[in-house]
């Protein structure tokens, strides 16, 4: 192939795990531990990704969407829709897409910037 290959990828969610002091309940603990195993996976995704493309010698560059880390956001709930909420994610996504900007490269884990 000819010419600049660029991969776009769109995450829809925080990638950083939030400080958060979770009780001993099992239930507790179980949620923190998908809501961490959930993330790892997009990063095991993109990373898989690059990885496929790059790995048969052909050069492709990555760049990406998703929910800016400082935007404050309500806790998510499984079996809660709030629209309001969504509406404000909905408005973030809409003037960051009329921008055209994206994030070069792919995201950095949570253990990258300890």
């Amino acid at each position: 192939m000819r010419g600049e290959k660029t991969a776009h990828y769109i995450v829809n969610g925080k990638l950083r795990r939030e400080p958060k002091k979770v009780s001993k309940a099992w239930l507790k603990v179980l949620d923190r531990s998908l809501d961490i195993m959930m993330k790892e996976s997009v990063f095991g995704s993109l990373y898989a990704a690059w990885y496929r493309l790059n790995g048969q010698g052909s050069a492709w560059t990555f760049s990406g969407s998703l929910i800016p880390q400082d935007l404050k956001t309500p806790p998510s709930s499984a079996d809660e829709y709030v629209p309001r909420d969504m509406k404000a994610l909905f408005d973030v996504g809409y003037k960051w897409g009329l921008k055209n900007e994206w994030h070069p490269g792919l995201p950095l884990p949570d253990y990258d910037h300890q």
